[in-house]
């Protein structure tokens, strides 16, 4: 599946799991038009300022930080009332973005991965440079 999202959008596809409060990527699929990007499997990132990250927490499995959150770029939210409000917006969209909230010039968008039963096993996200993000990404993770 990561191969064919990673084929039709031509940018990069993780996907993350959760080790005890911590996402982290466990597989990656590399843009066909960059050469140099990030080997993020086993990486950990602070999961605020990741698409992949904010899945979970919208998800509920990943406690929300009750102080301010680390500052990444000068787009990462900090505010936890604030982060609050955007996981809503997760929720009721299906899919969680983060645009230059990790790394300036870079964006990503993921959603959950669900088992049998409905149960988040996982988050699948797209990234890519900001300058060549269109909005059709969010297409491919909507749920």
């Amino acid at each position: 599946m990561l191969e064919a999202v990673s084929i039709a959008t031509g940018e990069t596809v993780n996907l993350a799991m959760l080790r005890g409060q911590t996402v982290v990527q466990v597989a990656q699929i590399d843009s066909r038009f960059l050469l140099g990007t990030t080997d993020w499997v086993n990486v950990e990132v602070p999961p605020h300022c990741s698409a992949l990250g904010k899945v979970f927490y919208a998800e509920g499995v990943v406690p929300i930080p009750s102080g301010r959150m680390e500052r990444r770029t000068p787009k990462t939210m900090t505010s936890p009332g604030a982060f609050r409000s955007q996981l809503e917006r997760v929720r009721a969209a299906g899919y969680a973005e983060a645009l230059g909230e990790l790394e300036l010039g870079l964006d990503a968008v993921a959603a959950p991965v669900r088992d049998a039963s409905g149960h988040l096993v996982a988050a699948l996200g797209i990234s890519g440079p900001s300058a060549d993000w269109p909005p059709s990404f969010r297409s491919f993770v909507r749920c």
